[in-house]
């Protein structure tokens, strides 16, 4: 018996938009957000002059990808200066401000930096630097725009004992601080900002990574940290989601439609403090769900949804860096896993939706020793799918023979798919159920299958995919009716196993038995 995939497409009146789908390099080694901006994108993130001296790389491009134009942006006497993370860019009625670090010629130490540029990123308006401490620097890892004379830093801070620890700011446009409060985690410790909320009660979450060292500073534990603060950065409780014998990284906290809060870790290692920690054969990514008061709600695990990654025998090695709110209302999160970047969504009530790989197409066949993709920002788009920001890297190889470390875009449709019907492929499909009366029969089938509507709907072709969402049968139909009589002895019999799917011409996926 087979159970044959088949995608069919239908021609309806319902109008739908184009989804453009790229996968492009970008001039720089890493960009970390990408902005629609009107009928182009901008890029943003980071390059390097060659000999080890790093600034900002800003590309303007069109919505298919093309390169329109690209300019650069440093400081005399300057040695690097750049950002980290994604939320180190804001865009808006606010204005676009970028915060990050710099390190000047002749020193080591670092300074915080929030930058005001112009609507086309071209100039800038405001340049703030930040020594907080004496000792080797203030970094500048995160920010939200609370208004236009209102921005909450997220700072790393390092005194002269260099003790490391982290700090929650306000600022005004002129980078006038109002007011600044630190956090500790305790000695052989360190916290490293990620993402700043502000919470229903105008107080602030600040997720950090709580960083734990042994005697010999290696890294022995790593926490996912959520502060919680007032309005004025005073602390009042610190969750830690997850197993206490677990790593717990990257967090971040989104607001609920009821009022709670969710955020999203990994947990790719097993361990305690004072122990060598091991891997985790189970490691995968899980939701938490909290209230204001901090209070869990649910946790739930994806180890059964998330697939085991090739070239791993064990484990879910997956690396959170951005988690948002898709225009459907469900939530996007993004990072790498391995060798690939990703791109999941699920429903703000833990219920998974699909899971997406990306690695470059034009790097397809290469035998370098090390490759990798990283995707570290994703933006929605005005046509309904995605942007993501991030970087490739491949040694030395047949494709890339000096190697490469490049800035990358790409634009998925709204099923994350870089290529169109990638949602076709069994466990990873988004199928809303629409009645429209479709039947696909005999199911399971060995030799032809019989296809009919209630409704009658004119079909353009039919596509039969093996899982891996190879095309092996397609046949065009030109726009015939199926009504209740339908399309009857579709030979199948040379095909190989799969699931009955079909998708409307509005982009619309419909299943029936």
């Amino acid at each position: 018996m087979r159970i044959i995939l088949i995608a069919i497409i239908f021609l309806v009146s319902t109008k739908s938009y184009s989804q453009e789908r790229f996968f492009e390099f970008l001039p720089g080694w890493r960009n970390l957000t990408i902005i629609e901006k009107g009928n182009k994108y901008l890029s943003i993130g980071n390059t390097s002059d060659g000999i080890g001296l790093n600034h900002y790389q800003f590309s303007d491009l069109n919505l298919g990808g093309s390169i329109l134009e690209e300019w650069e942006f440093d400081l005399d006497s300057v040695q690097n200066i750049g950002s980290l993370y994604t939320n180190d860019y804001s865009s808006g009625s606010t204005g676009n401000i970028v915060t990050g670090l710099l390190r000047g010629e002749t020193s080591d130490r670092f300074y915080g930096t929030f930058i005001k540029f112009t609507d086309d990123f071209q100039e800038t308006i405001r340049f703030n630097s930040f020594n907080i401490l004496p000792g080797n620097g203030t970094q500048i890892r995160s920010h939200i725009a609370i208004n236009s004379n209102k921005f909450i830093l997220g700072g790393f801070l390092q005194n002269t004992d260099f003790q490391v620890y982290s700090s929650l700011m306000e600022s005004d446009s002129l980078g006038n601080i109002a007011w600044r409060k630190n956090y500790f985690c305790g000695n052989d410790c360190e916290l490293f900002p990620v993402h700043i909320l502000q919470a229903a009660d105008k107080g602030y979450f600040f997720t950090c990574s709580e960083v734990h060292f042994d005697n010999t500073l290696s890294v022995i534990a790593k926490k996912t940290a959520i502060i919680k603060t007032d309005s004025l950065g005073n602390e009042q409780y610190h969750l830690h989601p997850g197993q206490p014998d677990l790593y717990a990284i990257r967090g971040w906290v989104l607001p609920t439609d009821d009022g709670n809060y969710i955020t999203a870790y990994s947990d790719p290692m097993l361990g305690v403090l004072d122990e060598n920690p091991q891997v985790n054969p189970n490691e995968t990514i899980w939701l938490y769900k909290f209230d204001l008061n901090g209070s869990v709600i649910f946790e739930i695990s994806l180890q059964n949804e998330l697939p085991l990654i090739p070239g791993f025998d064990i484990g879910y090695p997956y690396t959170i860096y951005q988690m948002i709110y898709s225009n459907d209302g469900n939530i996007i999160i993004t990072g790498h896993v391995n060798l690939y970047g990703f791109l999941l969504k699920v429903s703000p009530s833990g219920d998974f939706k699909w899971v997406r790989f990306y690695s470059p197409p034009q790097s397809e066949g290469n035998d370098a020793g090390g490759e990798f993709t990283r995707v570290y920002g994703v933006t929605p788009t005005s046509d309904g799918g995605y942007i993501m920001a991030g970087e490739y890297f491949s040694s030395p190889g047949n494709i890339y023979p000096e190697g490469i470390q490049t800035a990358i875009a790409v634009k998925v449709d709204e099923f994350g798919c870089l290529v169109a019907g990638c949602d076709t492929i069994v466990g990873i499909a988004e199928i809303p159920k629409v009645d429209l009366g479709l039947r696909v029969y005999p199911n399971p089938a060995s030799e032809t299958i019989n296809i009919s509507v209630s409704e009658n709907i004119k079909v353009e072709r039919i596509r039969v995919y093996e899982v891996t969402g190879r095309v092996v049968l397609e046949k065009a139909i030109n726009g015939l009716p199926l009504g209740e009589g339908g399309l009857r002895g579709i030979d199948v019999s040379h095909l190989k196993p799969g699931i009955v799917f079909a998708r409307g011409g509005n982009g619309r996926w419909f299943s029936g038995s």
